[in-house]
């Protein structure tokens, strides 16, 4: 189910960002996490990329700020 994919999600997310597991929730904004930047950026670029096969440029990234909004725009752009 792709309520198991999001949970997935935010687990590696977490990791990327190196906080603690089950301590991120929709209405956070990841851009405001202890560890957020440049560098976060491209390994959350490469985990759409890589693992979930989503093509996305840091220019849509950049539009997005909350784990919501990034979990909806991996939603509507996922062709899974």
């Amino acid at each position: 189910s792709n309520n198991m994919n999001s949970q997935v999600f935010l687990a590696m997310l977490e990791k990327e960002l190196g906080l603690i597991p089950g301590s991120i929730k929709a209405e956070d904004n990841f851009r405001n996490t202890k560890y957020w930047d440049s560098l976060a950026e491209i390994a959350l670029l490469s985990l759409i990329e890589d693992t979930l096969e989503i093509k996305i440029t840091p220019t849509q990234l950049k539009q997005l700020s909350t784990v919501q909004e990034l979990l909806n725009w991996i939603d509507s752009n996922s062709t899974r």
